[in-house]
């Protein structure tokens, strides 16, 4: 009998949820802009969520973000990329001059 103490435990652990996000994330690799929703479903799923804009849907994953319109991909994000974008542009306006 093998005993396994919490540090083990977490040890073993950590580096499981890394490859599941690490196989989820490749899996994002295979979307391309036109694909078909039908297409992607077969590859990631289906979404966790869907909001509707006026001229879009938006598909929400646990780790990517799909944008849809007539049922085709239109644009594919890791929610980590919007992240930094979205740092870099706080940057770029905290930097602008000041009236």
């Amino acid at each position: 009998m093998i005993i396994v103490d919490s540090s083990m435990k977490k040890t073993l652990l950590l580096p499981l949820m890394f490859l599941a996000l690490a196989s989820c994330s490749d899996k994002f690799g295979s979307v391309k802009e036109g694909m078909t929703t039908e297409e992607m479903k077969l590859i990631v799923g289906e979404p966790d969520s869907v909001r509707n804009d006026f001229f879009s849907d938006v598909w929400f994953y646990d780790t990517h973000i799909v944008s849809v319109e007539n049922d085709h991909v239109t644009m594919v994000r890791s929610k980590a990329e919007i992240r930094a974008e979205m740092r870099q542009m706080q940057k770029e306006i905290e930097n602008l001059p000041r009236r």
